[in-house]
């Protein structure tokens, strides 16, 4: 994060609020997994592969909620999860309707809603940083 700025909904401007994953939370549009995160749950170039997803789509008009820094569309590689990443420190912007449609369509053992949303959204990032399956040679 820059300075001594908390992270903010990159919607409304809203404070985040942190969660027990290490998502930080809008509870109105989002979940924010910092870079930090992103490497300590799914391995160091997690947020290597978030920034070099980055380079290849279109801006939006977000804006980082750590360092204020332009955000870019993402997606994985069938397109199911789309959410906005930062190029400069490798976060990602998880949609509350993307959390939300993942709880209507996949059971997850938590023992509260926040909780649930929390690892739903941090399956979605998972989604996002997993590497593209290599084209088949025949």
């Amino acid at each position: 994060m820059s300075g001594d700025a908390r992270p903010i909904c990159p919607q409304c401007g809203a404070p985040l609020f942190h969660r027990a994953h290490g998502d930080q939370t809008c509870v109105q549009h989002g979940h924010w997994l910092p870079s930090e995160v992103l490497d300590a749950t799914f391995g160091g170039g997690a947020s290597g592969a978030v920034r070099a997803a980055t380079q290849r789509t279109g801006l939006t008009p977000r804006k980082c909620p750590d360092d204020r820094y332009e955000m870019s569309h993402v997606a994985n590689a069938s397109g199911t999860v789309q959410a906005d990443a930062c190029g400069r420190c490798g976060g990602v912007w998880i949609p509350l309707s993307l959390v939300e449609s993942l709880k209507a369509t996949t059971p997850v053992n938590a023992s509260t809603d926040a909780e649930a949303r929390s690892l739903l959204a941090l399956a979605a990032a998972r989604a996002l940083c997993s590497p593209a399956p290599a084209p088949r040679r025949r």
